[in-house]
């Protein structure tokens, strides 16, 4: 095969793998819920995570599932609703889409600066 049809198929190939991974049922909600305490938690917690949610860099995960819910399998977003999660969650996954890469703390100072009422839920505080 020449070497220009065999990039071109190559390149095709996963082209068409990335975009698999778009689709398929949508994550459950307290999936993402977890994600986004996972990367929030990544140690070294940024000081925008420690000053708006006051959690220790030891635990941090423990403690926003706790106060969140997120640790229940059965948990749902209901204020703020999903799509305002998933519109929130944006800066956080700009990098890297894998739940386990940090965010940098630029990204996490824009979550907590535009959307005040996730900072409200990451620290429980129910309407």
């Amino acid at each position: 095969m020449p070497r220009r049809l065999l990039l071109a198929v190559l390149t095709g190939l996963a082209c068409g793998l990335v975009a698999a991974g778009c689709y398929g049922p949508p994550a459950p909600d307290v999936a993402i819920c977890r994600d986004i305490i996972t990367r929030l938690c990544i140690g070294p917690v940024c000081t925008s995570t420690q000053a708006a949610l006051n959690v220790p860099e030891d635990g941090c995960e423990t403690e926003l599932l706790a106060r969140t819910g997120c640790g229940s399998e059965e948990f749902a977003f209901t204020t703020p609703e999903r799509p305002r999660v998933l519109q929130c969650r944006k800066p956080l996954i700009r990098v890297s889409a894998s739940t386990y890469v940090k965010a940098p703390c630029p990204d996490v100072d824009e979550l907590f600066a535009t959307c005040p009422d996730m900072t409200a839920f990451l620290n429980g505080v129910k309407p």
